[in-house]
This record gives structure tokens, sequence and C-alpha cells, in this order.
């Protein structure tokens, strides 16, 4: 996140900020409100950065955050996020700890069959 300080205008309203970005931004990127911040720019459907304006003592603020524009969109990075760990994961199980655990299975059976206290 990156906090940017301006100088002070108590006056400055978010939808104000908004009409402001809108302007600016009118022939390259989306510009609207959302949930979570008062300004969203959307770059793409995968890139944008959402803006949050803070007025206190004495200043002015935006803190800028970077984010996924649309909430469906976000929701499936997530999924698919988790869902390509639970797959990393299933492999490092299947690659890696299963044939430890099948040596070590081999091994306390096969300890097991020639133990004289077991026979």
């Amino acid at each position: 996140m990156s906090i940017v300080t301006v100088g002070y205008h108590p006056e400055l309203t978010a939808e104000a900020a908004r009409e402001i970005f809108q302007r600016h931004f009118a022939d390259k990127y989306k510009v609207y409100k959302r949930f979570a911040w008062d300004i969203v720019v959307e770059k793409s459907p995968w890139a944008g950065a959402g803006v949050k304006l803070k007025q206190g003592t004495g200043k002015t603020r935006f803190d800028v955050t970077r984010c996924l524009p649309s909430v469906l969109r976000g929701t499936l990075l997530v999924f698919f996020g988790l869902l390509t760990l639970g797959l990393l994961y299933f492999l490092f199980v299947w690659l890696f700890v299963r044939p430890a655990q099948k040596a070590i299975e081999k091994e306390v059976k096969s300890f097991i069959e020639s133990a004289e206290e077991f026979k």
C-alpha cells in the first residue's frame, strides 16, 4: 500500500475526488466506486488500484492499494490459487511423503515379521 499525502483540502469528498480521477483517466481506464474503496482505477480485468480518501487533522491523504477490480475475478483467482496450492501439496505428498511412508511401513512390517519377541 502507498500513502500519498497532498495539501490539506477539507472540502474534498470521495465523490469529488472520483470525478477528478474520471476526468484524468477517462480515455485510458475505467474509474468507479466499489465497496472497499472510494475510487477504483481499472487498467484491465486483472489489474487495478483501489484508492481511499482519508481526511485527517490538517492533512488530506490517499491510500492506494493494488487490487483485482472484479470481485468475481478476485474470487476465481483465490479459488484457483488455492486449487493450485492444493495440487502442489498433493504432488509433494505423492512424490516425497508417500515413498517415505511406504518405506517406513515396509521397515516396520519387516521388523515385526523378523523380531524374536513376536515369534
